[in-house]
């Protein structure tokens, strides 16, 4: 059964990935996406529009500047007489850990930006977040240099999809799981009890 709504979320995401972009231009949808033989199909021109407004609104590159102390940030340290990992506490910032030994860091000093790090602590990318309070909310993925690797949709807090520069699916999120375009699980949130 759980395989069955998996197959039914891949087939719909992949409905929504029908056009790709090029040099990064805004993909406008086209009157055979807004319109089926039935009538205006309104989930798909409403996930049509978001796809829309999110690449149009995006920063193909940001000038930021990494300060070195968040280019690597280990989370856990040997303990005292070395027998086990102890977790650094980072004061004014939240950790998100996940089952892969990634994680995020969002620094209470700058409230739209997520760094994400390797198990190895190493940085990895950004995440520019836009308005949160209003949903559906975007989230720009950057590489380290600054510049554009994939844009998030996030209709609700319980979803997300994740498309590369040519519009393509790569990636979606349900209930703190992300999955491949092909339903196979990434990595998940871990919680602790």
């Amino acid at each position: 059964m759980k395989n069955f709504w998996v197959l039914i979320i891949i087939a719909f995401l992949s409905s929504l990935s029908a056009f790709a972009l090029d040099d990064f231009e805004t993909p406008v949808p086209s009157y055979d996406d807004e319109v089926t033989s039935s009538g205006p199909d309104t989930k798909f021109s409403l996930a049509t529009q978001m796809r829309f407004d999110a690449f149009q609104d995006a920063e193909t590159s940001l000038n930021i500047d990494i300060p070195d102390d968040r280019k690597i940030v280990k989370i856990y340290k040997l303990s005292k007489n070395e027998t086990y990992l102890q977790k650094v506490k980072i004061p004014n910032a939240k950790i998100i850990e996940y089952t892969n030994g990634s994680y995020d860091i969002k620094f209470k000093d700058s409230p739209f930006f997520v760094f994400n790090y390797n198990k190895y602590g190493e940085l990895q990318g950004l995440e520019k977040i836009t308005n949160k309070a209003k949903i559906p909310y975007f989230i720009y993925h950057y590489d380290t240099l600054g510049n554009i690797a994939e844009v998030e949709i996030k209709p609700d807090r319980y979803r997300s999809y994740i498309y590369d520069l040519d519009g393509v699916l790569t990636k979606f999120i349900i209930d703190d799981k992300m999955f491949s375009n092909k339903g196979k699980i990434i990595r998940r949130k871990k919680s602790f009890i």
